[in-house]
């Protein structure tokens, strides 16, 4: 399970994302992103539809514990 921020100083989110998809391709499935990006950033990347959740800064800390919960108990979103 993974908590991605898609603006990361050095290798962006959107490079992890890229290098799930090919080495681990069931991890997308378990990654949740948080981004202060504009969704015209993000809305056309193939790896953000596949990842559990996106949330967009600010977001509410009790869904995000809700989601990383349910991402750890294996519950479906």
């Amino acid at each position: 399970d993974a908590v991605l921020d898609l603006l990361l100083p050095e290798i962006n989110g959107f490079d992890v994302l890229r290098h799930l998809a090919i080495a681990n391709p069931a991890m997308l499935e378990k990654t949740i992103i948080l981004t202060a990006a504009s969704e015209r950033t993000y809305r056309n990347s193939p790896h953000i539809r596949n990842a559990r959740a996106l949330f967009r800064k600010p977001f509410d800390l009790g869904k995000l514990q809700e989601e990383i919960l349910a991402c750890c108990s294996g519950a479906a979103h």
